[in-house]
């Protein structure tokens, strides 16, 4: 069996250093499609969508919610492998 192929969600630069992981739409092993909304992001007057990189499944979550962030951090993995996308 080939090894997963794993794709960062990263935060993006939202000119703001204050940023606070709010929301998770999806959870470990769920499937998303590119562009499509897997966790939300507070800061100073406005929440912001974070959308998937890639078609794949949710391999892991790197930070829980409440947590603080920064631009650059990495919210979680994709597995983008042809094992994790077969069941699309």
């Amino acid at each position: 069996m080939a090894p997963p192929v794993l794709v960062p969600i990263v935060v993006p630069d939202l000119g703001t250093p204050q940023m606070v992981l709010s929301v998770w739409y999806v959870r470990p092993g769920e499937i998303v499609y590119a562009g499509e909304r897997v966790a939300e992001i507070l800061i100073p007057g406005a929440t912001v969508d974070i959308p998937a990189p890639a078609d794949g499944v949710l391999a892991q979550q790197c930070y829980s919610v409440q947590q603080k962030l920064q631009t650059g951090n990495i919210l979680g993995y994709l597995d983008v492998s042809s094992a994790a996308t077969s069941s699309f």
